[in-house]
């Protein structure tokens, strides 16, 4: 009888066994039946802006301010990543790739297949906003093999200057024919739902974009006059500003350097020793004459020296934050002209940043300038005033971390440690695991090519 019974309970495993087996290699194995298998195009399109907004608002525009001195790493990690001690185990761009770049082009396919080519054009704006960030960044990234494992299983890192740029700024300008072909406005864009409007925000937008990513590049290449050309057609008005809305009424809503410094890491990262924080305060060397910068100040930093996360209109916890904007828009055309020597267009431009910030800033002093001031009255001293401007209008975005780059730290930053800033992102640990052909042996120090380095 126990034999029988033994015999009974084997078949029954060895069965169930054969039955999980061949189970597992079906596809109901490795698909959750919770889990959604699709979804239209302008869905994914609102989950892609959203992952937009957190990695440019989130972990690395924190990094990007705190390498330029916009703020300062104070106590436990932070402190320790303030000193440049970081490592490729502190950088990651899965968000990049995956939740961006990959699903813009799951975007493009679907829209494509329906005629939406206003879909489209922000898919492609997207992607190449990405795309362009990225290379910023690291210097040499996949980018022709990106998102084509089958094929590529291994992509190849290409030529940051010669390929990732160019590459960006005609996935721009597809974008911009694509917006520009004719049809209705979509649905599933966070940052522009006016549908009057909104072809013509994106286009502008993208303008800005190609004129920022001129910008970078006209370090080596001195092309100044494409630079100008692209933001002429950019954001004409504070009202067309790209702007990452936070409600604020929810952890999950909520600003997000707010919801870190309030909520993840308090009295980690803060204004201490911050060169911004120096340059606007009473006294400070952005002050002058024509110039008050107590409301601007009043509005990034608290009374203690500290982020305002209270009251301010980029750190609080319901404030809009800039991701692209008319007075980036404004200070690329004033950085333009004058590298250029087109004095009086520059001032023109930086005038009309002073007049926005005027508006804002209602308690603060921002007089328009003429040329006879000191702060503008030779080529230097304009082009010093400018940057001095960018350093400032930008806080907060990853942008700054570019232009000190850029510049060659013409705003004059002194290393936290050592004799230099850091230079780059270095390739995430997780890629270097994964790809074979990440590039190896590559320091924070070593600058990217398009900013005068050799890798």
């Amino acid at each position: 009888m126990k034999i029988f019974k033994y015999i009974f309970l084997s078949l029954f495993v060895v069965s169930s066994l054969t039955g999980c087996n061949n189970w597992i290699n079906t596809n109901d194995a490795v698909v959750s039946p919770n889990a959604g298998v699709d979804a239209p195009p302008a869905i994914i399109l609102t989950h892609l802006q959203t992952a937009t907004i957190s990695v440019q608002e989130g972990n690395n525009a924190r990094y990007a301010n705190m390498f330029t001195q916009h703020f300062r790493g104070l106590l436990r990690q932070h402190l320790t990543y303030d000193g440049y001690g970081l490592t490729n185990q502190n950088f990651q761009w899965g968000i990049e790739y995956q939740e961006i770049i990959h699903q813009a082009n799951i975007v493009i396919e679907k829209a494509n297949a329906t005629g939406d080519k206003v879909l489209v054009g922000i898919a492609k704006i997207m992607k190449a906003w990405t795309f362009g960030s990225l290379t910023a960044l690291y210097g040499d990234i996949p980018f022709t093999e990106a998102d084509n494992l089958e094929k590529f299983p291994n992509p190849k890192y290409d030529d940051q200057v010669t390929v990732v740029y160019p590459g960006v700024i005609a996935l721009l300008n597809e974008g911009i024919a694509d917006l520009g072909a004719g049809g209705s406005a979509t649905t599933g864009d966070i940052f522009f739902k006016d549908g009057a409007t909104q072809i013509a925000n994106w286009i502008a937008a993208a303008n800005t974009l190609k004129a920022r990513f001129q910008l970078h590049l006209a370090a080596s290449n001195n092309d100044y006059a494409s630079v100008i050309t692209s933001a002429t057609s950019g954001i004409s008005a504070v009202a067309n500003n790209v702007m990452a809305p936070h409600a604020g009424t929810t952890l999950k809503d909520a600003n997000l350097y707010w919801d870190f410094l309030t909520n993840q890491r308090g009295g980690d990262y803060g204004a201490t020793g911050s060169f911004l924080e120096a340059l606007i305060k009473t006294g400070g060397a952005k002050n002058n004459a024509k110039t008050n910068e107590s409301a601007r100040y009043a509005d990034i930093f608290s009374s203690s020296d500290d982020i305002n996360t209270t009251t301010s209109t980029i750190f609080g916890a319901s404030a809009s934050f800039p991701l692209v904007t008319y007075e980036e828009n404004q200070l690329i055309l004033a950085e333009a002209n004058a590298r250029l020597g087109n004095d009086a267009a520059a001032l023109t431009a930086l005038n009309n940043v002073r007049a926005a910030l005027a508006a804002k800033y209602t308690a603060g002093t921002y007089t328009a300038y003429v040329s006879t001031d000191t702060e503008v009255a030779t080529n230097a001293a304009l082009l010093a005033e400018i940057i001095r401007e960018r350093y400032c209008t930008l806080v907060g975005q990853v942008e700054v971390f570019n232009d000190v780059r850029r510049t060659d730290n013409a705003i004059g930053l002194t290393p936290t440690t050592g004799t230099a800033l850091i230079a780059r992102f270095i390739y995430p640990l997780v890629e270097d695991q994964s790809n074979s052909s990440t590039p190896k042996g590559i320091g924070l120090f070593e600058k990217v090519k398009v900013f005068g380095g050799t890798k």
